[in-house]
């Protein structure tokens, strides 16, 4: 059997590590992507684009595997990545809106039961009012309230002191919570 020169010859070994990598990596995919949707589509609020996030953060984290050094979680190396993968599609999407190059729609969703509604509803409110707020104090929000992370993980994720995740954590409550009564005073009537 003659050498195809358009296919070089592969070494049977490096193949086969090349095949452990990707399938410890497709286990570590099925363990963390739950965990990874959750956060992304928290971070990112009632917007489309949430799987293409999903599948940036396991590219990132594939291409990056060689350097995770062990020394957090990889559920925490995972948030981080996924936090920079959120705030980028979040600058991309106020940037085009911007630009007017395109409205983002709102995802269409089969007709739901009134409690899914309600739900729905009071979840787009509440991302309506997090826009509102800089995207630091609304990432530690969303991590500290919607994640439960603890502090000491959250620093270790946008990279900063603890005592700034509890400062930035104290003035999102408090700007939520003006919002909110803002909101609500412009609503009755």
């Amino acid at each position: 059997m003659t050498a195809d020169p358009a296919c070089p010859e592969v070494d049977p070994a490096r193949a086969a590590e090349r095949q452990r990598q990707l399938a410890d990596f497709e286990g570590f995919y099925l363990e963390h992507v739950e965990l990874v949707r959750r956060v992304v589509a928290r971070l990112l609020g009632p917007r489309a684009g949430i799987d293409d996030a999903i599948q940036e953060v396991f590219i990132v984290a594939f291409r990056k595997r060689a350097s995770y050094a062990g020394h957090a979680l990889p559920s925490t190396w995972l948030y981080s990545i996924a936090k920079r993968v959120a705030l980028s599609a979040r600058r991309q999407v106020r940037v085009r809106a911007w630009l007017g190059l395109d409205a983002a729609p709102e995802p269409t969703e089969p007709t739901t039961p009134d409690t899914v509604f309600e739900q729905r509803a009071a979840a787009a409110e509440l991302y309506r009012l997090l826009d509102q707020l800089a995207e630091k104090k609304r990432t530690v929000w969303i991590l500290h309230e919607l994640e439960g992370l603890p502090g000491k993980t959250i620093a270790t994720i946008v990279g900063c002191p603890l005592e700034t995740v509890w400062t930035r954590l104290f003035h999102a409550r408090r700007e939520l919570q003006e919002l909110a009564r803002a909101h609500a005073d412009r609503s009755d009537p």
